[in-house]
């Protein structure tokens, strides 16, 4: 918990801009669930900007889905069985193993 409430504040870790927060390592918007680990508030505009960044991925997994591959498929049969099928929770694509 202090680690992370520290990473939170370290400007080498995270850049804030207009009071949005993302961790630099990749540009992504910080979580509110990782300010709640934190036990720091999480600022309505951060859960906006989180909200609308998941939409956005969303939308484009569902415009453009990509092929599975082999090794995906072998992993889901180990899983769940040869003859089930898996729904895609972000694009519907029903998969039959």
């Amino acid at each position: 918990m202090d680690r992370l409430r520290a990473s939170l504040a370290d400007p080498a870790e995270v850049s804030e801009t207009d009071g949005v927060r993302r961790w630099r390592s990749n540009g992504t918007v910080i979580g509110p669930h990782v300010f709640a680990d934190a036990f720091v508030a999480c600022p309505a505009v951060q859960r906006e900007a989180y909200r609308a960044e998941l939409d956005a991925f969303a939308a484009r997994e569902r415009a453009h889905p990509r092929p599975l591959s082999e090794e995906e498929l072998w992993e889901m049969r180990s899983e769940f069985g040869r003859g089930t099928t898996v729904v895609n929770v972000l694009t519907g694509r029903r998969t039959r193993l």
